[in-house]
């Protein structure tokens, strides 16, 4: 009796697929994001201001703060493929491994339609 082995060119996705590796380095690009977003903020008031100093420093800088969700709109689809990348690799089994991009594209669709919702209404609701 022989045994054979099974190459990787079977149609089998080694450890360090190319999801993967995106998948890490998206999570950087997620890191950058949020902290882009925080510079273009600056410091806020803290919460026990008074109204009048929080409406004037919201007054005052609407543009950074449009600014900050635009960036963190874009930081969510790295995060989300980040997350796939975690949540899809304890789950590996005999498949091909592409639904990794597939929970991805849902995890986009969830936490990008949250945030960016919940910042437009805040954000525009007077304009």
């Amino acid at each position: 009796m022989t045994t054979d082995t099974v190459s990787n060119d079977a149609g089998m996705t080694p450890t360090g697929s190319s999801f993967n590796r995106i998948a890490a380095v998206s999570g950087v690009v997620f890191v950058v994001c949020i902290l882009l977003s925080m510079v273009l903020v600056g410091s806020m008031p803290t919460a026990s201001d008074d109204a009048a100093k929080l409406t004037e420093y919201f007054a005052d800088s609407a543009g950074a703060h449009k600014a900050g969700l635009l960036v963190i709109g874009f930081g969510i689809f790295p995060a989300c493929l980040f997350i796939a990348g975690l949540i899809g690799n304890p789950r590996r089994s005999d498949r091909e491994h592409g639904e990794q991009w597939g929970m991805a594209v849902a995890a986009f669709f969830i936490v990008g339609i949250a945030v960016l919702a919940a910042g437009s209404v805040l954000m525009w609701k007077d304009t």
